[in-house]
């Protein structure tokens, strides 16, 4: 299977590459059955060479190939004639394969990079959350982690960790244990996440004085 997984919500597309990752088998098997092309050291030979390759005392095998499709939409020139045949060469690739492709901004529905990987592939993207959407996956990850939590706790948590999914998570199992079995309360909120808001805006300030 083809799969793209691609957007800026870096976040949630790590989740879901390790969920695939872990539906590949025990750890035991899994590693010897990855491969990672990531860089520019590599070309189609490498990867179709991968994917072709029968899992080892496993049921699949996975191939997981970092912003090549980014390049391809931003027409690299560094990028070689021979990835112009991908979409000919992934037809070639067994069933047994997961052949994952990582980008880290959002592809054109309609770009040459989407159409390169053909119309079988599944497409995931992950966008930046905003707004209600992005308060509706604070809730779920408390409800994830078993915490019950107030209207306006999830609304000053959003606004004070902001888009951050991963830091937005920290921050969530953070409260979920300080609160324990009790609902979580926006002045929990003002206790815990205001002062990794400033810590966050004291380093940024830093590092462009630096």
């Amino acid at each position: 299977m083809i799969i793209v997984l691609h957007g800026e919500n870096e976040y949630a597309r790590s989740l879901a590459l390790s969920r695939i990752r872990q539906s590949a088998g025990p750890e035991e098997v899994r590693d010897p059955n990855t491969t990672v092309f990531e860089g520019a050291k590599f070309g189609l030979n490498d990867v179709v060479g991968a994917a072709q390759v029968v899992p080892f005392m496993a049921d699949r095998r996975v191939v997981i190939v970092y912003g090549i499709l980014t390049r391809m939409q931003r027409r690299d020139k560094s990028l070689g004639d021979d990835w112009r045949e991908l979409a000919e060469r992934i037809a070639q690739i067994p069933a047994t394969t997961e052949l994952i492709f990582v980008e880290n901004i959002s592809l054109r529905d309609n770009g040459l990079a989407i159409k390169s990987v053909g119309p079988s592939a599944r497409i995931q993207h992950y966008r930046v959350l905003r707004g209600p959407e992005l308060e509706r996956w604070v809730r779920d990850r408390f409800a994830h982690y078993g915490a019950e939590v107030r209207r306006d706790a999830v609304a000053r948590i959003a606004w004070l960790a902001g888009s951050d999914t991963r830091l937005l998570d920290q921050e969530i199992q953070k409260l979920a244990l300080y609160a324990a079995d009790r609902e979580i309360t926006r002045t929990d909120v003002e206790i815990m996440v205001q002062e990794s808001r400033e810590a966050n805006i004291f380093s940024t300030v830093d590092a462009i004085l630096e």
